[in-house]
């Protein structure tokens, strides 16, 4: 059986769930629940799960785009309260004071 030079001798280590939560600082469970959630690919080999290495880095990659973008949104939330907080205070310095009777 002929094989191809070019492949590597052994495929890539897949890690275990107890190692993706180890590197997350997570749970096994909440790893777990990613992947039933579809949101890190696993790999199921009988009854256990197993992780990719390259498939992990892509996940964290993917929190960290999204979480820039959730404090860009929050950032743009702010400003944007912070300017009405500024036109509102401008309108009531600017409305002369009813004199009282």
């Amino acid at each position: 059986m002929p094989t191809d030079p070019l492949a590597p001798l052994h495929p890539p280590r897949l890690l275990e769930v107890h190692e993706v939560a180890y590197q997350l600082r997570c749970s096994q469970e909440t790893v777990r629940r990613l992947i039933r959630h579809h949101k890190l690919i696993g790999v199921r080999i009988g009854n256990q799960w197993r992780v990719d290495p390259e498939d992990l880095h892509a996940f964290i990659e993917a929190q960290k785009v999204r979480i820039a973008a959730e404090e860009r949104a929050i950032d743009q939330q702010f400003t944007a309260a912070a300017a009405r907080a500024d036109e509102f205070r401008r309108e009531r310095t600017d409305t002369p004071a009813k004199a009282i009777a």
